[in-house]
């Protein structure tokens, strides 16, 4: 098995390849990470459009995180696209509990016409989300999503962020696709607007949420600070897009 850091990906499984898993393998690979894998929802989508979706049984999620740590130490772990169910949801939370290494979670909001599903499993959202090594990694709608499904209300972004750094003692690094050359990062005692460089801003690109995610977690997997990590990642993020090698234009997800 490689030396390199491992980091645990859970995401959902894209037959196209242009998110999910498919791509967070790419990205922990070329950021100097071994990635493991373990899909937990399997899509129906192309680079285009998203359709539908179809949850991974909890057995088999448990069943293979419990073969892999029998071989392997995790130093960081990235969360996708997850079913909206609360019972799924916190047989995930509560076997995470245990994990003290950094945990990325994405929020994957935009692949359902239906948020309004999100509100149904809320509570055990919060428990996968809560803790001091939880980094969340939300655009400002799903941002907006998530703050309106826990309190009820939306705010400014710092304000929304805030609110969810302080009472979940978790890190918010949020996006803003395309409209700020800035990457928040808020925990809860601080605020950091991390500049970057946006490449052709009225294009959107799919897969570079998922992607900015995984290369997050695979830098903090490496031991460096949330702020480089941050930085490091958007970098490697604009200068795929500059390629265009790996993300084709359309409107599903933008740094």
């Amino acid at each position: 098995m490689s030396d390199r850091p491992v980091v645990l990906i859970i995401s959902g499984l894209d037959p196209a390849n242009g998110a999910g898993i498919g791509r967070d393998i790419i990205t922990v690979k070329e950021c100097g990470c071994h990635p493991v894998s373990i899909p937990s929802v399997l899509t129906v989508q192309n680079s285009i459009s998203f359709e539908r979706s179809y949850p991974v049984d909890t057995g088999y999620i448990l069943d293979a995180l419990g073969s892999l740590e029998k071989e392997l130490s995790f130093s960081s772990v990235k969360i996708g696209l997850l079913p909206f169910d609360e019972e799924w949801t916190g047989v995930l939370a509560s076997f995470i509990e245990r994990y003290s290494m950094p945990i990325v979670i994405d929020p994957v909001l935009k692949a359902t016409a239906d948020n309004s599903a999100f509100n149904s499993f809320v509570n055990n959202y919060k428990k996968l989300i809560t803790g001091r090594n939880k980094v969340l990694t939300p655009n400002l709608r799903e941002l907006e999503i998530l703050h309106k499904s826990i309190y009820g209300n939306s705010g400014s972004q710092l304000e929304m962020a805030s609110r969810i750094a302080k009472e979940l003692l978790c890190t918010v690094i949020t996006t803003f696709e395309g409209s700020q050359p800035v990457v928040n990062i808020t925990t809860s005692c601080s605020s950091t607007d991390i500049p970057l460089t946006i490449h052709r801003p009225e294009v959107r690109y799919h897969g570079t949420g998922c992607a900015f995610s995984s290369a997050i977690a695979s830098h903090l997997a490496k031991g460096e600070s949330i702020e480089t990590a941050v930085t490091t990642s958007a970098l490697y993020i604009l200068e795929k897009v500059k390629k265009s090698s790996l993300f084709h234009p359309d409107g599903q997800n933008y740094l």
